[in-house]
């Protein structure tokens, strides 16, 4: 647009000013697809130019507002990862308590940057990666093999680990301790698989 414009064949500086005050005033019809400082400065840029006498100043400063209008960034989906985050800690009592230990303080951050109209598409990206991979992070109770879902399957890895037949990480021997007594043992093999089965809805 600016390229544009400077390329025009008008040789008054004041006919030049005309046409970029009309150009600035058809971004203002659309102002709320850009941050609302951005579009103050672009404001305040054309009520300078239109009462200026230095045409070539005001056509500066014009130009630099324009060029610097700020989109606003599309928070959808920030919003919806804002949402999964409150759904878990609404729930933290089904995850293993160390997976979600900074999901709170994630999820605080995000809710700043989602309410700011200044914030622009790098902070909210930013914000979305941070939280997403807090939400990640999380585990529920019992899901020993961490494949997101409490199961039968997870019962018998756990009876295996207790035979000396396999090996459990620690995140793993974590989520399986459902009792929090310090060892994932057959007891809690017993849990996960009434659990699985729907006899108790908690551990």
């Amino acid at each position: 647009l600016m390229d544009a414009v400077t390329g025009m064949l008008v040789k008054e500086e004041n006919a030049r000013l005309d046409i970029l005050i009309r150009k600035a005033e058809e971004f203002l019809e659309k102002e709320d697809q850009y941050t609302p400082s951005s579009v103050e400065r672009l404001r305040s840029a054309i009520e300078y130019a239109k009462t200026a006498e230095n045409a070539e100043d005001a056509w500066g400063q014009l130009a630099e507002a324009m060029t610097s209008l700020v989109r606003r960034a599309n928070k959808t989906e920030l919003k919806n990862t804002i949402d999964k985050a409150e759904e878990i800690l609404s729930q933290s009592e089904k995850y293993v308590e160390s997976s979600i230990a900074e999901l709170q303080i994630l999820t605080d951050e995000a809710k700043l940057v989602y309410d700011d109209n200044e914030a622009d598409h790098v902070r909210v990206g930013e914000a979305l990666k941070k939280l997403i991979d807090e939400i990640l992070k999380a585990r529920l109770m019992g899901d020993v093999n961490l494949n997101g879902a409490v199961d039968t399957e997870d019962s018998a890895v756990l009876l295996q680990y207790n035979a000396e037949l396999t090996e459990l990480t620690d995140e793993q021997l974590e989520a399986a301790d459902t009792d929090k007594s310090g060892a994932a043992d057959s007891g809690d093999a017993a849990v996960i698989l009434q659990f699985a089965a729907e006899k108790i809805v908690s551990f």
